[in-house]
Order: C-alpha cells, then structure tokens, then sequence
C-alpha cells in the first residue's frame, strides 16, 4: 500500500486534477494528470459503480491497479495522478493491468526509462 503522502486523498486534492486538460484513456483504465511541486508523484484509484455492482469487485480491481503502480512508482515523474477504471478491467489478468498501465503512462509522457529516486521512502516505519 502507498503511504498516505504519496496518495491524493481528499477531495480538494483529486477535483483539480479531474479538471485538467491532460489525460490517456482506453476502455480498462483512463488516467487523469497534473505536474505537482512536490517533488514525487501521488496516486489514486477511481472506480465507480459502472465498472461492477459489486464493492467486492471494485475494490480488487483497485487493489490490483494500486499494486502494478507500486511495480512503476520510481518511474513516475512528480505529478498528480488519478487512474479511473474501466468495465473492461474486470476481466483482465495481473501482467496485462501492468503492461496497459505501463503503456498508457508511457504515452502520457509520466514515466520515465529509470527509476528516480522519489525522496519519500515507499515505506511506513512503525513503533
């Protein structure tokens, strides 16, 4: 799981990001984008009723897309992202999600070749 500073969580935080112009969409997942000042990206996963009736359904779908983004998050460009999930990701296995995810930020211009170094370390230190 991403740590709660590398997720857009509220929605004073996701609402600008919904509203920008850049975006890459297919019929399994579409992807919303704005640059960001922080210096590593944020993430979140969207998917509504459309995609299943089902909270069960909806949830692994986005537990599986939050995975393959953990798999390509040092690749990832400081920027606000926000993944909306298709009806066709249902049906999809776990390395086709991350090559469609991989291509589709790729065309967006967010990935880079080499992982970067974030400065936010992808783990939570417990007590």
């Amino acid at each position: 799981m991403l740590p709660r500073a590398k997720r857009l969580r509220i929605e004073r935080e996701i609402e600008p990001v919904l509203k920008s112009k850049k975006g890459v969409f297919d019929l399994a997942c579409g992807i919303k984008f704005s640059p960001n000042l922080l210096g590593y990206p944020r993430v979140t996963v969207i998917a509504g009723k459309k995609v299943s009736k089902s909270a069960v359904v909806r949830n692994l779908q986005k537990r599986q897309f939050r995975g393959a983004i953990e798999e390509l998050y040092n690749r990832l460009t400081a920027v606000d992202l926000i993944l909306l999930l298709g009806k066709s990701a249902v049906g999809m296995d776990y390395p086709t999600k991350v090559s469609l995810l991989t291509k589709n930020l790729t065309k967006a211009g967010v990935l880079t070749k080499t992982p970067t170094n974030t400065g936010v370390p992808m783990t939570v230190k417990t007590k």
